[in-house]
């Protein structure tokens, strides 16, 4: 007797295989349908409702404006302020508004406006990165729901960064320093005024100071005084307005990010609501199934 051919058998048994698992998913598709269209009124309330919450939920969204301001500094690195940039934002992700209102001067209910906040350096690239020494300008990005606080935020920023510690120490020495220089201006140019007077006064009494003119030292102390006095107004505009970091260009509201589109944000949910469906179509299906069986 020729014994059975095995390649025969295996490619008999898948091919039965086969067919067994065709049937199968045809009778649970027939079965699943014919669920479907007697509870189809169940079914589709979860994706009535996924819509619906969509909608509510697209009531909620607010849009987002992207601000940005531009500031220079005097004092410390610039890593430093990319670093109290990223422990402001940790606060803002986790929604610590005391501590955030605090530190930057404003309302609780108005922090709670800014979404997130980051340091950037003049090349675009994240500013706690930034090793480079050059004091040059960097920019502060910050995403709020109400343009409103932007003047105030604005306020806020500089108010945190000056007041750092070491800023805070720093622009005391610094505030001392140019006090100093004031004071050795104010004393070299009544000391060079007294001289001056001396001078024009023995001009009026037709007496020529023979040295100081044929040296030319009058010249000299004239062109001295000159120079400490425009020392001195400089030292003396800056005294009061002088910070560790200044503002260049401020927040513009202007870009808004715009919210995602409504048929688009409903189709999300009324999907969410099919999946809820068609898992309580099992739900329900299954022991109907079981008990024919």
């Amino acid at each position: 007797m020729a014994k059975p051919n095995i390649d025969s058998i295996e490619l008999r048994n898948l091919l039965e295989y086969l067919q067994g698992f065709k049937t199968f998913v045809n009778s649970s598709l027939s079965f699943v349908v014919t669920q479907f269209r007697k509870r189809i009124l169940l079914l589709l309330l979860p994706v009535l409702a996924g819509i619906g919450f969509g909608f509510w939920k697209y009531r909620q969204l607010k849009p987002v404006y992207e601000v940005e301001m531009q500031l220079t500094f005097n004092e410390l690195h610039k890593k430093t302020y990319g670093e109290m940039t990223i422990r402001l934002q940790d606060q803002i992700k986790q929604e610590n508004w005391p501590w955030v209102a605090n530190v930057l001067g404003m309302k609780e209910a108005d922090v709670e406006h800014l979404q997130s906040i980051q340091a950037l350096n003049i090349a675009r690239s994240p500013l706690h990165e930034d090793l480079t020494s050059e004091k040059i300008p960097f920019y502060v990005l910050a995403n709020v729901t109400d343009p409103s606080i932007c003047s105030s935020l604005q306020n806020g920023i500089i108010k945190y960064f000056n007041e750092n510690p070491l800023n805070t120490e720093r622009r005391r020495v610094n505030l001392q320093n140019i006090q100093d220089r004031l004071q050795f201006l104010s004393n070299q140019l009544a000391w060079m005024d007294s001289i001056k007077m001396s001078y024009n006064q023995q001009l009026k009494r037709g007496v020529q100071p023979e040295q100081m003119s044929s040296d030319g030292s009058i010249d000299k102390l004239f062109e001295l005084s000159d120079n400490f006095y425009k020392e001195w107004l400089n030292l003396r505009s800056g005294l009061d307005s002088y910070k560790p970091v200044e503002l260049i260009m401020g927040f513009n509201p202007g870009l808004l990010s715009q919210k995602p589109s409504l048929p688009n944000f409903l189709l999300r949910y009324a999907l969410l609501g099919f999946g809820l469906s068609f898992l309580l179509l099992l739900w329900l299906a299954i022991p109907s199934k079981s008990v024919k069986e």
